[in-house]
C-alpha cells in the first residue's frame, strides 16, 4: 500500500515544480520595475517634451544633433560658431567633435538624464556649466576607451535643457543612431528599486549556481549540474557587468572593456553551456554532428569577441552570432516537439523554459522595433514595459534547474536501485560461495568413506593373494598401481575443501603485525623441523610496519614454504628472512619481504618452468601447494618467486604491500 501510494506521490513534483516556476517568474515580472519607453525624435536638433507625459512612460531620445568637427568647444565657443553647426546622425568616427543637444521641457522640475554607453571620453556641459568628465577628453586617439552609463539630474532654464558634449576616441555609433539616453521625472526611489532588484537576480543566479555545483560533486560528477552551475554564472557576470552596483563590490577591479566584451560573450557562452545540457538531457535525440558543430561555431563566437573591433561587433557580428544561436534553438525545439510522446518530465521542463526565453527575445525585438523605424509593426504580449528577455531568462534558468535536478533525483533512484540489485547478486553469490563449499566438504566426507573401503579391500586382496601364492609380478604391480590412485584421489579431495576454505576466508581482511603472523607462525614449525633433524633459523628485522591481509591465508602459506623445505632437507639448515625492501624504479613502494631458504636436495631444471602450475610436482604429491601459495599472494597484491639449484637448495621469496 506504502510503495503503491509512494508511486502516485512522485508524479506530482515535476508539476509542483512547474507551478513554482510560474509563481515566482510572475512575482519578478510585477515587482521588476520595468520602464515604459517611448521614442522621440528631434526637430532641428530640438527634442520638444513639452506634451510628453513622464509620469506613464520614459523618452527614448533618438535623431539629429548639432555637430561641429572641430577641437574641444566650450558652449560659449560652440554658441559663437553658430553658422558652422550642421545637424546629422552622429557616425563618423572622425576625432574630436563637439555635440549640443537642447530639450524643451513642459515643467521647472529636475529631470533625470541618462547617457548610455557612450563608448568613447565625453565631456558634459548642461546649461553652460561643466558637470561631469567621462575618461580623459584629448585630441589624441589613445587617450580613453568604453565609458560608463552616466545619470545625472538636471533642470531646465528658461525651458530648456542644453546639453554640450566634447567627444574623443570614437569607439561605435550603432548603426549611426546617436546614442543619446533616456529622460524621466527625477524619482530617486525608482532608481533604488531598480538596483535592489537587480541584485536579487545575482542572488538567485549565485544560488542556483552553488546548488549546481554541490549536485555535481555529491552525485559522482554529474555533468548537467556543473554546465547549469557555469551557466547561471554566465548570466550573473552578465547581470552584474550591465550595472549593478553588487557587482562591481564583488570585483572592483573589473575594466569597463571587460565588462562590455563579458556581454558580449554571454550568448556564445550559453549556447555551447546549453547544448551539453541537452546532450546529457536528451541522449541521441540530436545529431553528434549537430552538437559538435555548435559549440564548435559558438566557440569561434567566443574567442571572435575577445579580440575583435566592438565597432563591427555592434552593427553586425553580435546579430550575426544572435541570429545563428536563434536559429539553433528553433532547430532542438523543433525536434523536440517531434519526439514530445518520448519526452519525461525532466525534458519536458527544459524545452519548455528555452521556450519561453526564445519567445521573450522574439518579443523584445519587435518591440523595440518603433526605435529604429519610427512606428510599431507588431505587437507581442506582454505590452507593457520592455526587456521582457530578462524574466524569459529567469524562466529558462529555473526550468533548466528543475530539470537538471529532477534528471539527478533519476540518477540517484537508478543508482540506488543498482546498488539494491549488486547488493542482492553479492548475497546470492555468498550463498552460492556457501552451498558450494558445503557441498564439497560433504563430498569429500562421502568420497572419503567408500576410497577407504576400496582401499582396505585392495590391502586385503594383495594380502589374500600372497598367502594363496597367487601373487605374481603383475598382479603385484596392478595393485599398487590401485593403491596409488587411492591416495591421490583422497589428497585431492583434500586439497579441494581447502581451496574451498580458502575462498571463503577471502573476505577476513585486517590489519596486523609482522610479528604476529610469520615470526609466530615459523616458530609454531619448529619442532617440526627439528624432528627431521633440521635446523630453523629466523632472521626478522626489528620495528616491521602492519601489513593488511587474511592472516589465515598468509600463514598457510609460510606453512606450506616450511613444510616443503623441510620435506626436501635432511640434517641442513632451514632459514626465514622477513625484512622491509624498496621497489626499484620510480614508483619507490615499499613492501614486506619472506624468504624462506634452505640446503636440501633442490628442484630439477626440467621442472623449475612449471613449479606454480597445478598438478605439477617432482616428488608424488598433488602438486597444487605452490600453485594455492601463488594465488594467495598475488592476491594480496604481492609476487612469489623461486629459485633452486639441484644439490644444493632452493629459496622461495614472496612479498606483501604494506597497508596504506
Amino acid at each position: 500500500m506504502n510503495q503503491a501510494l509512494s508511486r502516485k506521490i512522485k508524479k506530482y513534483p515535476p508539476f509542483a515544480a512547474l507551478l513554482i516556476i510560474l509563481l515566482v517568474s510572475y512575482w519578478l515580472w510585477v515587482n521588476l520595475p520595468e520602464d515604459h519607453y517611448i521614442s522621440v525624435y528631434s526637430h532641428n536638433s530640438i527634442w520638444d517634451l513639452r506634451e510628453f507625459n513622464f509620469e506613464n512612460a520614459v523618452a527614448s531620445i533618438h535623431g539629429r544633433v548639432d555637430y561641429i568637427p572641430a577641437p574641444f568647444l566650450s558652449p560659449e565657443k560652440f554658441a559663437a560658431r553658430e553658422d558652422e553647426i550642421s545637424r546629422i546622425y552622429p557616425g563618423s568616427r572622425e576625432n574630436p567633435a563637439t555635440v549640443r543637444i537642447r530639450f524643451v521641457m513642459p515643467e521647472d522640475v529636475y529631470y533625470v538624464i541618462t547617457r548610455i554607453s557612450t563608448g568613447y571620453a565625453d565631456r558634459m556641459y548642461v546649461n553652460g556649466r561643466w558637470i561631469h568628465d567621462v575618461g580623459n577628453p584629448d585630441d589624441y586617439a589613445d587617450a580613453t576607451l568604453y565609458s560608463t552609463i552616466f545619470t545625472f539630474a538636471a533642470r531646465p532654464v528658461n525651458g530648456v535643457i542644453e546639453i554640450l558634449h566634447q567627444q574623443s576616441n570614437f569607439t561605435y555609433h550603432v548603426r549611426g543612431v546617436y546614442q543619446g539616453g533616456s529622460l524621466d521625472i527625477y524619482e530617486g526611489n525608482d532608481y533604488w528599486r531598480t538596483a535592489y532588484t537587480t541584485n536579487i537576480l545575482l542572488g538567485l543566479y549565485l544560488a542556483i549556481a552553488m546548488i549546481s555545483l554541490l549536485m555535481y560533486l555529491f552525485l559522482n560528477n554529474y555533468r548537467p549540474a556543473l554546465y547549469l552551475a557555469l551557466l547561471c554564472i554566465a548570466w550573473f557576470v552578465f547581470t552584474g557587468a550591465m550595472g549593478s552596483r553588487a557587482f562591481i563590490t564583488i570585483a572592483p577591479w573589473y575594466l569597463d572593456s571587460l565588462r562590455i566584451r563579458l556581454t558580449f560573450t554571454v550568448t556564445p557562452v550559453t549556447t555551447i553551456l546549453g547544448v551539453a545540457i541537452l546532450r546529457d538531457l536528451f541522449p541521441n535525440m540530436l545529431h553528434r554532428y549537430f552538437i559538435r558543430g555548435v559549440i564548435a561555431v559558438m566557440a569561434a563566437w567566443t574567442v571572435y569577441f575577445i579580440f575583435a573591433d566592438i565597432a563591427f561587433i555592434l552593427s553586425v557580428a553580435l546579430w550575426v552570432c544572435m541570429g545563428m544561436a536563434g536559429a539553433g534553438a528553433i532547430y532542438v525545439l523543433i525536434i523536440v516537439a517531434l519526439n514530445f510522446r518520448r519526452l519525461n518530465h525532466p525534458q519536458i521542463m527544459f524545452a519548455l523554459g528555452e521556450a519561453v526565453m526564445i519567445y521573450a527575445a522574439v518579443r523584445d525585438i519587435v518591440f523595440n522595433i518603433p526605435m529604429a523605424v519610427g512606428r510599431q509593426v507588431l505587437l507581442i504580449p506582454p505590452f507593457d514595459g520592455t526587456f521582457f528577455l530578462r524574466i524569459g531568462v529567469i524562466i529558462a534558468i529555473f526550468c533548466q534547474f528543475a530539470a537538471v535536478f529532477m534528471a539527478a533525483m533519476r540518477e540517484m533512484e537508478r543508482a540506488k536501485e543498482d546498488e539494491r540489485r549488486l547488493a542482492a547478486d553479492n548475497a546470492a553469490l555468498d550463498n552460492l560461495s556457501r552451498i558450494k563449499t558445503e557441498f564439497l566438504t560433504n563430498l569429500s566426507h562421502d568420497i572419503k568413506t567408500p576410497l577407504a573401503v576400496v582401499l582396505g579391500d585392495i590391502q586385503r586382496i594383495g594380502r589374500e593373494t600372497r598367502k594363496q601364492g597367487l601373487e605374481n609380478e603383475r598382479i603385484s604391480q596392478s595393485i599398487s598401481r590401485a593403491q596409488e590412485e587411492i591416495m591421490r584421489m583422497a589428497r585431492l579431495t583434500e586439497r579441494a575443501i581447502k581451496m574451498a576454505a580458502l575462498q571463503e576466508s577471502n573476505e577476513k581482511m585486517d590489519m596486523f603485525d609482522i610479528e604476529s603472523i610469520f615470526v609466530t607462525g615459523a616458530e609454531g614449525y619448529r619442532s617440526i623441523i627439528e624432528k627431521q633433524s633440521n635446523t630453523l633459523i629466523i632472521n626478522a628485522e626489528n620495528n616491521l610496519p602492519q601489513i593488511y591481509g587474511n592472516a589465515d591465508q598468509l600463514i598457510g602459506v609460510l606453512s606450506n614454504l616450511l613444510t616443503n623445505a623441510n620435506k626436501h632437507t635432511k640434517n641442513g639448515e632451514i632459514v626465514v628472512n622477513i625484512k622491509m625492501e624498496k621497489s626499484p624504479g620510480e614508483a619507490n613502494e615499499r613492501y614486506i619481504s619472506v624468504a624462506v631458504m634452505d640446503n636440501g636436495a633442490g628442484i630439477a631444471p626440467e621442472i623449475m618452468p612449471h613449479v606454480f602450475e597445478r598438478g605439477m610436482s617432482g616428488s608424488g604429491s598433488t602438486g597444487m601447494g605452490l600453485a594455492i601459495c601463488k594465488n594467495i599472494v598475488e592476491s594480496h597484491g604481492g609476487k612469489i618467486r623461486i629459485e633452486s639449484e639441484p644439490g644444493k637448495g632452493t629459496t622461495v621469496t614472496f612479498t606483501v604491500q604494506l597497508y596504506k
